[in-house]
């Protein structure tokens, strides 16, 4: 669990699932009690957002999103929290896989570091 900068809600990793040597990484948002509103962790995926403020660190290793066939990043293109109920919004990122069983950290703009887990 972490929380975002502000208070206004947690995060929790919903699941990290290997597929070969990529890692797709889950993540629910759960607002806190009495807050109002929405909250943007990140209006547009660019490329200065993907290289400095989403990756996982593992053992000594920073891992950047993948990219796709035409060069975007393997997550959404926006992150956009709403209060129209207990969730708040759902992110996922795909990653290159750490090996299996390394503790990891996800870091996503706006929050706390989410982990450790153990990269499956």
């Amino acid at each position: 669990m972490a929380m975002l900068n502000d208070g206004w809600a947690e995060a929790r990793l919903a699941g990290a699932q290997r597929e070969g040597d990529t890692m797709t990484v889950r993540v629910r948002f759960y607002r806190a009690e009495g807050v109002e509103g929405s909250r943007v962790l990140y209006g547009t995926l660019s490329k200065s957002v993907w290289e400095t403020d989403i990756y996982i660190v593992a053992g000594d290793k920073k891992y950047l999103l993948l990219k796709d066939s035409e060069g975007n990043a393997i997550a959404p293109a926006n992150l956009m929290l709403d209060d129209d109920g207990p969730q708040a919004g759902a992110w996922y990122g795909t990653f290159p896989a750490p090996p299996a069983g390394e503790a990891a950290v996800l870091h996503l703009p706006a929050m706390e570091p989410l982990g450790p887990f153990p990269a499956p």
